[in-house]
């Protein structure tokens, strides 16, 4: 096998992960019009796919003065910073609460979204805070 070929897939490959960003990205800013249409997981999915697509942007983004101590704690150690839990979790508290005053009586519906909150935040809360210790066991 040449190289050629291998060199076009790549280069085909980066720009679908490219278009994939943009289309996720475009989606995400949509729901923060339409109503139960997310924003935020589109964009999370957006940046997994630009920083594919893009090493210097990835570069860019871990060396950002606000947004890049985050980016790396996540990528390098998996952890979630405390106020950022602690931010997402109200938001999320924030956000039920709203839509349990909009769907008053759908109760059904309001019990899924609720679970899905409370899974979601249950999962946050576990994830290590900071970089784990030199010689900590799982």
């Amino acid at each position: 096998m040449t190289e050629e070929p291998r060199k076009e897939r790549t280069t085909l490959w980066l720009r679908v992960q490219a278009g994939l960003a943009l289309l996720f990205f475009f989606i995400g800013l949509a729901g923060a019009f339409l109503p139960l249409l997310p924003t935020t997981v589109f964009w999370i999915i957006a940046c997994v796919f630009a920083f594919r697509a893009s090493p210097k942007l990835r570069q860019r983004m871990m060396e950002h003065r606000t947004f890049g101590p985050g980016l790396r704690l996540w990528f390098e150690h998996g952890a979630i910073g405390r106020r950022s839990k602690m931010i997402a979790v109200l938001s999320m508290v924030v956000s039920g609460l709203v839509t349990t005053a909009l769907l008053w009586g759908k109760l059904v519906v309001l019990l899924i979204i609720w679970g899905c909150l409370a899974g979601v935040a249950l999962w946050m809360i576990t994830r290590p805070e900071g970089p784990k210790e030199k010689g900590s066991e799982d």
